[in-house]
């Protein structure tokens, strides 16, 4: 027994194990309210919600030939390249539904993801559904015949931290002083602070409710960012 909430590694272990035992081709896990919707493959292993989120726009903005996609701060770089080169506009939101649900009814976007597993649709009134996510996604196994590990597969490039939290008692404290040392990069503070470089993006949010510094972090390489995450570590305790 366990907490509904998919986002969990600890929670879907039992339907990885099934995938294996009962050598299915996938599985989906969706958590207590359904609006989120998590993939995993043939080998238990879960799908990367930006992955499957680039599969989903690439496949919307071709059947309709263009459109809106909303997506939040924390998302990899892939989901954008991948919305530019289908002929679609990428729109970045705050972390949070009811941000994205208001950009996707003030541009009538065709579709909204969310890091953490929501999925957003114009055609069921641009609100989320993990089951209308999972039959989308079956749709583009259907027509594609492929699995959805080989769908997936090409968006799965760069190094992604996931979020990683860390205790802080004084949050703006932690974020000036990481805005200050890495000035020379791109800033924005669209929601907390996105520091760009050519080889590697971080975003930097606070918590609301826990005395968390949230920490996204994409890079190029392994080694690239093994080495931010030490020392962004290194700042935020320092």
């Amino acid at each position: 027994i366990h907490e509904a909430d998919p986002l969990k590694d600890a929670n879907t272990r039992d339907l990885a194990e099934a995938i294996v035992v009962q050598g299915a081709d996938m599985g989906i896990a969706l958590d207590g309210d359904g609006d989120r919707a998590f993939f995993f493959d043939n080998e238990g292993k879960r799908v990367p919600s930006h992955a499957i989120a680039s599969v989903i726009a690439k496949y919307l903005l071709e059947r309709d030939g263009g459109g809106s996609v909303i997506t939040d701060v924390r998302m990899p770089k892939i989901l954008r390249e991948t919305v530019m080169n289908s002929g679609g506009t990428m729109i970045e939101s705050r972390v949070g539904h009811a941000f994205i649900k208001k950009l996707m009814r003030e541009h009538n976007a065709l579709f909204g993801a969310e890091l953490s597993g929501h999925f957003y649709f114009r055609d069921f009134w641009g609100l989320d559904s993990g089951i209308f996510m999972m039959m989308r996604v079956l749709a583009v196994l259907e027509k594609t015949g492929k699995s959805i590990k080989e769908l997936t597969r090409p968006y799965c490039v760069r190094a992604q931290s996931g979020e990683l939290n860390f205790t802080v008692a004084d949050k703006a404290s932690a974020i000036a002083k990481l805005k200050a040392a890495f000035a020379d990069g791109t800033q924005s503070e669209a929601d907390g602070l996105t520091i760009v470089y050519p080889d590697w993006w971080c975003n930097v949010r606070p918590s609301n409710t826990e005395p968390f510094l949230r920490v996204n972090i994409e890079a190029e390489t392994p080694e690239v960012l093994a080495g931010l995450k030490g020392e962004i570590e290194k700042i935020i305790n320092g």
